[in-house]
């Protein structure tokens, strides 16, 4: 009997070209489940566990995705050198990567680098490996070989610049990272480039060249954005709508109040820069809390109210409301599957914590899942968040475009301080707003309270965050390598003559923290 005309083809012959196509057209569900079925047929065959790791981590399913990984790592040691490639290889150590699994890498590359002592690639993927692990001297001299080996390879210089800049050799750094400014670099790495660049000289104290510099870079990134169709307007009609739409009424009419035996989680929230990946490395070092890691766990539940409900243009609550009794319950279960695909399983008496920063603009979809969650909101003067921003290069996203210009951001972080004010107002969570200069001066005073709340008490690993490796998925990665310092707060005097043209928008938000003007 022939098969339906869209059956999945059994053979692996048939398989291998379809997961691929599937994977590269975006369709990573249907590859997945082909790999999955390669991987059965062919558990010996590298490719269907790193297409299968790759898929699984496109999905959000985190511990999939590095299990297979490291399946097809252990795959590519073996064979290396007879049926499988250095640059193969390498690219299962970039896949994990990408889920921010560099530790997992590290046995993979330095296989490569034994076997292929002139690939500039691997030097490269090495140093990037061994950056995240805190092994910064290490990462330096893998940087140095990646950059002599490719001595026209703008990223392997780039590295090497951000490294020495770590290892407090400014001039040697401010040296590679000029030439990369140049007008004939690809605007993408220029962009990069000048970010850097501008940290540099900051460190160096000379502010007015390192803002002069910021601005050169934020505006390569406005440019690709707007030729991107970027819409500078999106977020302030959005989050109109949110407050029109998620009212107190609305929440007490269809959130959900049942009890389905599992505890609500623990939300830090906030603003770019306020401290929020402190916060979450400092509390994940207690025994008894399990840190989401960034993982996009709101977004799945969002996923999942499109698919159920694909109407164009509708609000989540206008979805919500459509799909009738019972969705609350489904996109709970939604939740806290994508949370131990993501994290692996909670262990009875776990709190689990997510810590999503710019969760602090879906805290109303957080009330209707989570009436009894507990919100932390991290904040910081917001003259030192908005330089630290800026200064800051970020992955460009809908959301960190709004940080491309001086007076936009601090737009953009006046609009999200109000929302946050006025959604105050209609939810039902236990909240506390935890301020990082207080945190920096006193961590026990502040955070013994929120572990009271969560019914546990103070643990001493806390102090020693530092020493815990964790996968972070921030640029704060580096910050939070090192025990708490306070060279951070008051940082914006530095820029103070910067700071009336965005006061408008500062003010109130300096004035409602207790900053002094």
């Amino acid at each position: 009997m022939k098969s339906p005309p869209h059956a999945t083809p059994a053979t692996h012959d048939d398989l291998l070209p379809l997961a691929i196509a599937r994977m590269h057209a975006g369709r990573h569900a249907e590859a997945l489940e082909n790999f999955r079925a390669l991987a059965q047929q062919r558990p010996d065959q590298i490719i269907a566990w790193a297409g299968l790791g790759r898929c699984a981590g496109h999905l959000g399913h985190r511990i999939e995705a590095i299990a297979s990984l490291e399946r097809a790592a252990h795959l590519a040691q073996q064979g290396l050198g007879t049926n499988i490639s250095a640059d193969a290889a390498l690219d299962v150590a970039f896949e994990m990567h990408r889920l921010f699994a560099h530790d997992r890498s590290v046995a993979l590359i330095e296989t490569v680098v034994q076997k292929n002592p002139d690939h500039a690639r691997a030097h490269h993927l090495l140093s990037q490996a061994l950056e995240r692990a805190n092994r910064i001297e290490d990462a330096l001299l893998s940087a140095q070989r990646a950059a002599k080996l490719a001595p026209d390879e703008g990223n392997a210089q780039l590295q090497l610049a951000v490294l020495e800049a770590r290892c407090d050799m400014l001039d040697s750094s401010r040296q590679r990272l000029q030439p990369l400014c140049d007008q004939a670099r690809p605007p993408g790495l220029r962009a990069r480039a000048l970010h850097e660049l501008a940290r540099v000289l900051d460190r160096c104290q000379a502010f007015d060249t390192a803002f002069v510099t910021m601005q050169a870079a934020q505006r390569l990134q406005l440019e690709a954005a707007h030729a991107g169709g970027f819409d500078a307007g999106w977020l302030t009609r959005e989050l109109a709508r949110e407050r029109a739409l998620c009212t107190a009424e609305w929440l007490n009419r269809h959130g959900f109040h049942g009890d389905d035996g599992r505890d609500d989680p623990l939300f830090v929230v906030g603003f770019y820069r306020s401290g929020t990946t402190l916060l979450d490395q400092m509390l994940a070092s207690h025994p008894h809390i399990q840190s989401s890691g960034e993982a996009a766990l709101l977004p799945a539940v969002h996923r999942e109210l499109v698919r159920m409900q694909p109407a164009p243009g509708l609000h989540w609550t206008q979805r919500w409301e459509a799909l009738g009794p019972g969705i609350a319950e489904h996109l709970r279960d939604v939740y806290f599957r994508s949370a131990e695909r993501a994290i692996g399983p909670r262990s009875p008496g776990m709190v689990l914590m997510d810590k999503t920063t710019m969760n602090s603009i879906h805290l109303g979809l957080v009330n209707a899942l989570f009436p009894r969650a507990r919100i932390v909101f991290a904040r910081r003067d917001p003259r030192d968040v908005l330089i630290s921003a800026c200064l800051q290069s970020f992955e460009p996203s809908a959301l960190t475009c709004l940080l491309l210009e001086w007076q936009g951001a601090a737009r953009f972080f006046d609009e999200v301080m109000r929302h946050m004010q006025a959604t105050q107002t209609v939810l039902q969570h236990m909240q506390q707003i935890l301020r990082y200069e207080d945190l920096i001066r006193d961590p026990q005073a502040v955070l013994a309270p929120v572990l009271r709340r969560e019914g546990l008490s103070w643990d001493a690993r806390i102090l020693d965050f530092h020493l815990h490796s964790r996968p972070i998925a921030t640029p704060s990665f580096a910050d939070v390598a090192r025990p708490l310092y306070g060279a951070a707060v008051g940082r914006w005097k530095h820029y103070s003559k910067r700071m009336d043209e965005v006061a408008d928008w500062l003010a109130p938000h300096i004035a409602s923290g207790h900053y002094a003007s």
